[in-house]
Formats: structure tokens, sequence, C-alpha cells
């Protein structure tokens, strides 16, 4: 092979590891099964040279992202996050250990045999750098998945009117900061639902559990965006 194809066989070989950290998981089966479709069209040209590739992902299976059975994990990105993340960033993101985080902490199982998270994350960021994710494209995969965390601490009270609870104010404070808006504003978003009537927009409020629909929904889309972002730009690196 030439030296370029060979070049386009490592991109696409350093896609697997980005493919597996987002869309992969531990399940009571297997403790790397992919949780999405996949279809892979290799390009070549008239000489049989390996030339491009193209990725094609499809349902990704987001219930996963806020819940998780018992012996199984959430993807293996929130755990190479809570291992591999420096010591300053973990304390500047507010982050914990994944008992610690609802997202995390509904299965008593938490590693993987025979594998580090923390060594994983390496992987991960090695493979995201080949591929051409910018320093500051990384960190902000990382700060994203770290949001999400967050939100999924926020809790709601109230008999009929949800209302972020005191306790996790905390979290929603911190979620909001990672994701870059005020949290007044994330609150507003969490407890409210939006109406249009004869031309004027009108807020609801939710109940507590509406609320908690709300919060895992908007978790889902930003995770089910940020994996769409990511094949993309896999896709771009072994075009």
């Amino acid at each position: 092979a030439t030296s370029g194809a060979a070049s386009v066989e490592e991109r696409i070989l350093k896609s697997n590891p980005i493919l597996e950290t987002f869309g992969n998981a531990r399940t009571v089966r297997n403790e790397n099964s992919s949780r999405f479709g996949k279809f892979i069209a290799l390009q070549f040209d008239d000489d049989g040279q390996l030339v491009g590739s193209r990725i094609q992902t499809y349902l990704l299976e987001k219930v996963r992202i806020v819940s998780q059975s018992d012996g199984e994990r959430n993807y293996h990105a929130f755990y190479q996050l809570l291992a591999g993340t420096p010591a300053e960033l973990i304390d500047e993101w507010g982050l914990g250990k994944p008992k610690d985080h609802h997202y995390t902490n509904q299965s008593s199982t938490v590693g993987l045999t025979g594998h580090s998270d923390a060594e994983l994350r390496e992987e991960t960021e090695e493979a995201l750098a080949t591929m051409g994710f910018s320093q500051e494209q990384r960190l902000g995969v990382w700060r994203t998945l770290a949001a999400l965390l967050h939100l999924g601490n926020v809790a709601f009270q109230g008999d009929e009117e949800a209302e972020v609870t005191s306790p996790t104010a905390n979290s929603a404070e911190l979620a909001a900061s990672l994701l870059g808006v005020t949290e007044p504003d994330l609150a507003k978003v969490l407890t409210h639902k939006r109406l249009e009537v004869g031309g004027k927009t009108m807020f609801k409020r939710l109940t507590p559990a509406d609320a908690t629909t709300a919060r895992d929904a908007l978790c889902k889309q930003v995770y089910g965006r940020l994996f769409e972002w990511l094949v993309a730009r896999v896709n771009d690196s072994i075009r």
C-alpha cells in the first residue's frame, strides 16, 4: 500500500476507539457491546488502493444514558471521564466518583474486567488527536459529558409545580456553567413547558415527574447530538 493509503487505514482503525467509547457499553452478556447500528463504506481508487471511508450510524440506544439495569453500565465515555480527567479539572468541574452521579450509580457494576477506564481514556484521547480533533474540541467533549452528569443529579420538588430542589441547586449551577448558559435559564427550561397559543408564547410549569422526564430527554438529545458530531468529524478525517 502507498503511504497515503496506509494513513487512511490508520485513521479508519483509530475511528474504532472513538465510536466504542461513545457508542459501546457494558451489558450483562458483553463488556464492550455496541449500542448503535453502523455501516461502513470503503472507497478504493482504480488501482484498488484504499483511499477513503465513510461511516453511517443509526439507532443509538439513548435510554441507556439516563438509566441502566444492574450489572450493566452507561456508555464507556462517562467512566473514562471520571477515571481519567486530571485532578484539577475534576475539582473545577465538580465531579465525583461513579457512585456520586445518578447516571452512573444505578448499577452495582462500575468497572471493566482487565481494563482500566483511565487507560482507555488515554487511548480515546490519542484516537481523537489522530483524527484531527483540536485540544479545545477534545476538552469540549469531556466538558459536555461532565455537564450531563450534573444534569442527571438535578432533582425537583413540589406537589404540582416543579422547582429545582435546594440540595441539588449546585448540580444545576455546575451543569449550566459547563453548558455555557445561566442557571435560571436552565431551571426554566427544565421546569416549564413552552406553549404557542394564538400567536403568543406561554409557559406552563411542569410537575416534578414531568420535569424529571424533561431533564432526561434533554440529556439524551445533547448526548445524541454529541455522538452525531463526533461521527461527522470522523468522516471528515477518513473521507
